[in-house]
């Protein structure tokens, strides 16, 4: 919601501008790093039959360890690279819609672009 700005003349008020959440979002993440939790996934090319699509759902805090606990990873590390921490999808169709809260995933470079996250606006899911 735009919030009540002073007008030119003191007497009047106006809308602001729309805040940021104001309108939904579809962006590409890179794999292996924390992100915001999406509201949903959506899978939009074709995964290759040798990949398969994971997903992390812990906190930053449990990201952080996991990262740091990485075998030879670590000490400023912000890449997760161990698939044992990962919950596997495995190859889920074009047009797949995952209702899931994800804060990371795992697969291959070729494959990132063909997963969108996407974030509802806030005026359209209460503030999330």
């Amino acid at each position: 919601m735009s919030k009540y700005v002073q007008g030119e003349n003191t007497a009047s008020q106006g809308p602001g501008p729309l805040p940021d959440n104001a309108y939904d979002r579809v962006r590409k993440n890179q794999a292996g790093k924390f992100m915001k939790t999406p509201h949903y996934v959506y899978i939009t090319k074709t995964i290759p039959a040798d990949d398969e699509l994971s997903f992390y759902f812990k906190p930053s805090a449990s990201f952080a360890l996991d990262v740091g606990n990485t075998g030879g990873v670590g000490n400023g590390a912000t890449v997760l690279t161990s698939a044992s921490k990962y919950t596997s999808y495995g190859l889920p169709t074009v047009g797949t819609k995952l209702d899931i809260h994800p804060t990371a995933f795992s697969c291959s470079n070729a494959l990132s672009s063909s997963i969108n996250f996407v974030y509802k606006s806030g005026l359209s899911s209460g503030g999330r």
